[in-house]
């Protein structure tokens, strides 16, 4: 009886099997792969080796879907491109080696937003539309896009106390600038110029306004703007000398339309900016559209003075100059008498 019922459940799973196959989206099959390097997460910038085997074709046909892109397909090397079902113009193309295996490189992915997207590697050239007429195999990826941290060591110091800003920048700039606004403050007002340093080879990054200059700025609060210059590794928001010689100006680089480079906003000067406003103005700059650099921003606020007055400056105490000045002065006193 067991065995009766043991065959029956069999032969049912099987019929079930041949009516209601294992849910597989249609055309997918063995006779193509595809891979992507990596850990499939890549800066815009990086170069994506796509790789696998056609058993199906001599050549293997790409296209990939995500945001901001046709909802059947884009050609990969060129995404304003939309894949056209029979147009291989419109698909990215790979030869397939006499062992079957195939490889593609996409150079440069700038184009894409930072985001999830899908390759297909198609045997012919079938847009998502119309890929129940091929084979194909898929991949997903992710775009990523270069940030920056930053941090204080501590939300209030005193005037006179060493303050310690950190970070990280991704994708290993060349510099990162860090702007320090206040109500009667900027960082680079002494040299009139941007404050730039080096990330280490990790990506962190740090700034310290030691005692000496926390000592200059008055109580209030402070805006630490860290600027990263992205994919062309250059400042598109600087700073320059107004030419009326009024002070110096924050203006912006634009990477598509120079023509659009405005004034922006004073920084340095009578007409300058303060503080939130400084702020503000600047991450606006940055945030326009066709400026490619990216930021991070904190705060902290300087409230008193150190006790005793010293201004971590480590100056000796002029008391305590004069007290040791009047006991040599009464040594010889002492001596002559």
């Amino acid at each position: 009886m067991n065995s009766k019922i043991i065959s029956l459940l069999i032969i049912s799973a099987a019929i079930f099997c041949v009516i209601c196959p294992v849910q597989a989206d249609a055309g997918q099959s063995e006779q193509i792969t595809i891979t992507a390097s990596g850990d499939r997460s890549y800066y815009s910038d990086e170069m994506i080796t796509f790789s696998g085997t056609n058993t199906g074709s001599d050549y293997v046909y790409l296209f990939i879907t995500g945001p901001n892109l046709n909802e059947n397909g884009s050609r990969p090397d060129e995404p304003g491109t939309a894949a056209g079902t029979g147009n291989v113009n419109t698909f990215s193309r790979a030869a397939v080696a006499d062992n079957d295996t195939w490889k593609y490189k996409l150079f440069n992915a700038t184009d894409f937003e930072p985001g999830t997207y899908t390759v297909f590697a198609v045997t012919e050239p079938n847009n998502m539309k119309d890929l129940s007429k091929g084979t194909y195999d898929s991949v997903s990826i992710a775009i990523k896009k270069p940030f920056i941290t930053v941090q204080v060591s501590e939300p209030v110091v005193q005037r006179g106390e060493e303050l310690v800003i950190t970070g990280s920048a991704s994708w290993m700039p060349h510099s990162v600038a860090i702007w320090v606004l206040g109500f009667n403050y900027w960082n680079g007002a002494e040299n009139g110029s941007m404050v730039t340093v080096i990330p280490e080879d990790d990506g962190s990054y740090s700034y310290v306004l030691d005692g000496n200059e926390t000592a200059k700025m008055e109580d209030g609060k402070y805006y630490v703007i860290a600027q990263h210059p992205m994919y062309n590794d250059e400042f598109n928001v600087i700073i320059e000398d107004d030419s009326s010689g009024d002070g110096v100006l924050v203006t912006g680089i634009r990477t598509d339309s120079p023509e659009e480079n405005g004034s922006g906003f004073y920084i340095g000067g009578n007409y300058a900016l303060r503080g939130a406003d400084a702020a503000e103005a600047l991450i606006e700059e940055i945030d326009s559209a066709d400026i490619d650099d990216t930021y991070d921003k904190c705060e902290f606020e300087i409230k008193g003075q150190v006790e005793n007055g010293q201004s971590g400056n480590n100056q000796p105490d002029k008391n305590t100059d004069n007290s040791i000045l009047a006991a040599i002065g009464n040594l010889f006193v002492g001596i002559s008498g």
